[in-house]
């Protein structure tokens, strides 16, 4: 799932990178339908998360992070981002993700702020999934070490 989605946040990142006005999705993915039960039970689950984290945020605070141009510069830690989400690494896409979330509010309600809290969550993603990769690799190397 990380892998799938971390290609989907990467295309769409792309796409703000050269200045695209409107998301373009391949036809297999335009097609791609989801069924009613799992949406409806995800809603049902993150509309009272979204209705707290929307107490936090407000129009037009440090507009400048959330026009047309500066879209294109978050499409860098955006981009890095979907790449972090995609590694297989356990653990590894709660903060990648969590960063993303910040930075799309942000954009959405246009709250330069929460792109700022998005931005500083993505380097403590990258932080995170480089301690992660290092402790994961020292592990492996120590229970490898053990074998007879």
């Amino acid at each position: 799932v990380g892998m799938v989605l971390g290609i989907v946040i990467g295309f769409v990142a792309l796409q703000l990178l050269i200045g695209a006005r409107r998301l373009w999705l391949p036809g297999f993915m335009r097609r791609r339908r989801i069924p009613a039960a799992p949406l409806k039970s995800m809603l049902v689950r993150i509309i009272p998360k979204l209705a707290w984290a929307e107490a936090f945020l407000k129009p037009r605070r440090w507009p400048r992070l959330t026009g047309f141009g500066a879209r294109s510069l978050l499409a860098v830690p955006v981009l890095l981002m979907g790449a972090t989400i995609s590694l297989p690494i356990p653990l590894g896409n709660f903060m990648p993700a969590l960063a993303l979330m910040a930075v799309a509010l942000g954009l959405i309600v246009r709250d330069g702020l929460a792109v700022i809290a998005g931005l500083v969550l993505a380097v403590l993603a990258i932080f995170w999934t480089s301690a992660l990769f290092v402790l994961g690799a020292e592990l492996t190397a120590s229970l490898i070490a053990l074998l007879p």
